[in-house]
């Protein structure tokens, strides 16, 4: 807390700068929010998610992703600013990233698997239709809101097909 008697600290204040902007750590929110932070510094601390170096600064852990060792805390969060991962140290790793997709019937699609379409498609910018019953292998799945599977097409080449106009062969 701040001390009671700041009198003899006190220093000249004039009307265009009010007293918190010259001394932020007078205001009382400021005063709960350091407060705040240490005793989740220290939590952090003894659930040894924060080692501290020789110097007895903090050091948080690399980031997963990409290893890097400029990492920020935000709440619950910890950051990487270089590859915009976010994660909670206290949960358990989640080592399943790879993206999944399902086909209109609801079935798991992955990697190498043989599709058929389910319905006609007309290909954006040309005027090739994709028949209803035309094959297609998956080469890889995507993240995507419209088109998830990257497939080489029998009869048009390669192009990214939305999951749900396709069924597992």
């Amino acid at each position: 807390m701040p001390p009671a008697d700041d009198s003899a600290d006190t220093f000249p204040v004039n009307d265009r700068w009010p007293a918190e902007l010259l001394f932020p750590f007078t205001s009382p929110f400021m005063w709960f929010a350091l407060k705040k932070l240490a005793k989740n510094a220290l939590q952090h601390y003894h659930s040894h998610q924060i080692n501290l170096t020789e110097e007895g600064r903090m050091s948080l852990p690399p980031c997963p992703k990409c290893a890097s060792e400029y990492v920020y805390q935000d709440q619950e969060l910890l950051i990487c600013p270089e590859c915009a991962h976010e994660w909670n140290p206290t949960e358990p790793d989640a080592d399943d990233d790879t993206p999944t997709a399902k086909d209109a019937n609801g079935t798991q699609l992955q990697d190498g698997d043989k599709v058929t379409f389910i319905k006609d498609l007309k290909v954006k910018g040309s005027s090739l239709v994709l028949k209803i019953g035309t094959k297609a292998v998956i080469r890889r799945i995507v993240e995507g809101k419209d088109h998830q599977l990257d497939c080489r097409v029998d009869g048009a080449g390669e192009m990214m097909i939305t999951a749900a106009f396709v069924k597992k062969a």
